[in-house]
């Protein structure tokens, strides 16, 4: 027997696969808003260069998103740390 493909929300995913990327194939969005409803579960892991491969094998729409924390660092240019230097010596 075949299985059946289950359909989840991000919610259960980041409950099933934590601090992991996962892609959904047959993603369902609310257009109005561009937010994701659910999907199928086609690939979970911690590699995001491999699950953006496997989003790409998906023959139509896919999503892909990570299920724990980001932490962004603040890039910083180098004119602006001049500036602020130069500023703070002034």
């Amino acid at each position: 027997m075949a299985e059946t493909k289950r359909r989840i929300t991000f919610e259960e995913a980041k409950l099933l696969y934590p601090d992991e990327w996962v892609v959904f194939s047959e993603p369902r969005m609310n257009l109005e808003i561009t937010t994701f409803i659910d999907g199928v579960v086609y690939f979970h892991g911690k590699d995001h260069d491999e699950a953006l491969e496997k989003s790409a094998e998906i023959d139509g729409d896919a999503a892909v998103d990570f299920t724990g924390t980001r932490h962004y660092e603040r890039i910083i240019r180098h004119e602006d740390a001049q500036d602020s230097s130069t500023a703070e010596a002034a």
